[in-house]
């Protein structure tokens, strides 16, 4: 599927976009939201939606990964803060939806890459503007484990920095700047001790993402300045300017373990390619699709379960539910579950591949524990 990212310059947007490439889809354009430049404050609007600090680097960001920008001012403000967003004027999500609706012109894209870990509020405005547009929002971050999703975003090689602070334990002299190669026990510490979101999810803080495998170059700060945006005494809020920058090009080290006096060269050739090697852009992806037996139907059923495991993550799609026949007074003519009696939690949910033996007979066989069971319910 053809797909456009929905960037601010951070690790969460860099990070999904190699989990849709490593699903098999092409990012084929960049999306950002900046504000005015002649607003006052303009490097960290109060927005609910957009994270704005480091958008004067978005250009190159763009240029480092060779793909095509698409940015648009953020006119609107956050009008409509209600759990259910519904379409209005002056709403800051309607300049999201004109952003995408150019880049679906302009790209044809099908689908739109966002970093959304945790926000319900981002979620639901951006699944409306997709949903709007015929756009499939994919979001592979979606409420991960944040203490896995950091260790893998740095066993990825993405040298993100921190540009932002918020919290309590997070200090803009010592800490802004840090990678979160260097970061990550400190945060660990942080969740621990006040319950700090790892990834920054309650706004602690933010990053900007200088170098990653989907990178052509990398970016180099040259000079930045730190800013105070609130003096407070235990959690100061206070951001990185970053002045100057530059594209440099990627340096590659092969090594080869020879004895101290042998002389040697060695020719490399570095190839660029957008499929996953191994140890490359993400976890081994395993699938295990699961064939259903009846002991009553003629025929086999199924296919009636299959999952799929991404790292941590193990997405399922349908699942099975065994009871003895009659017990629960279920109809026998559907495929889909049709309980008369509402209390499910007398129906015991069962793995297909791993049927328990406490309920059998005593002396009874597997099998014949399975003959013992009624139909299988289908996919509640």
């Amino acid at each position: 599927m053809r797909v456009a990212a929905l960037i601010s310059g951070g690790k969460d947007s860099c990070y999904n976009m190699m989990q849709c490439i490593a699903a098999g889809h092409q990012i084929v354009a960049l999306a950002n939201l900046r504000p005015a430049e002649n607003q006052v404050g303009s490097d960290e609007l109060d927005s609910y939606m957009y994270q704005t600090v480091g958008h004067h680097a978005i250009d190159l960001y763009a240029e480092a990964m060779a793909l095509p920008l698409y940015r648009r001012t953020i006119r609107g403000r956050s009008v409509d803060t209600s759990q259910v967003y519904t379409k209005c004027e002056g709403d800051e999500v309607e300049d999201l939806y004109e952003l995408l609706k150019l880049v679906k012109e302009k790209e044809e894209v099908e689908g739109i890459s966002v970093g959304a870990i945790l926000s319900d509020y981002q979620r639901v405005r951006v699944e409306n503007v997709c949903k709007r547009l015929d756009l499939q929002p994919l979001a592979y971050l979606w409420q991960r484990k944040q203490e896995d999703l950091l260790r893998e975003m740095i066993s990825s090689n993405i040298q993100a920095i921190i540009i932002k602070v918020a919290a309590l334990g997070l200090d803009p002299d010592k800490h802004l700047g840090k990678t979160l190669d260097q970061m990550e026990p400190y945060l660990l510490e942080l969740s621990s001790k006040y319950g700090v979101h790892i990834c920054g999810e309650g706004g602690e803080y933010e990053t900007f993402t200088l170098d990653c495998p989907l990178f052509k170059k990398k970016i180099i700060v040259d000079s930045s300045e730190v800013v105070i945006h609130s003096a407070d005494a235990f959690a100061p809020v206070a951001y990185l300017r970053l002045l100057e920058l530059h594209l440099e090009d990627k340096s590659f080290c092969v090594e080869t373990m020879l004895p101290e006096e042998v002389l040697f060269l060695k020719d490399c050739l570095v190839h660029q390619s957008d499929t996953e090697i191994s140890g490359g852009l993400c976890h081994p992806k395993e699938i295990l699709h699961v064939q259903g037996i009846s002991h009553w139907a003629p025929a086999s059923i199924g296919p009636c379960s299959q999952s799929i495991k991404l790292g941590e993550p193990c997405h399922i799609v349908g699942r099975v539910f065994w009871g003895f026949e009659g017990q629960h007074g279920y109809r026998k003519d559907k495929t889909r579950s049709a309980l008369e009696d509402k209390d499910q939690k007398q129906l015991g949910e069962l793995p297909l591949l791993s049927m328990d033996r406490a309920n059998a007979e005593p002396g009874t066989s597997q099998d014949a524990k399975l003959s013992q069971l009624a139909h299988p319910l289908y996919l509640l």
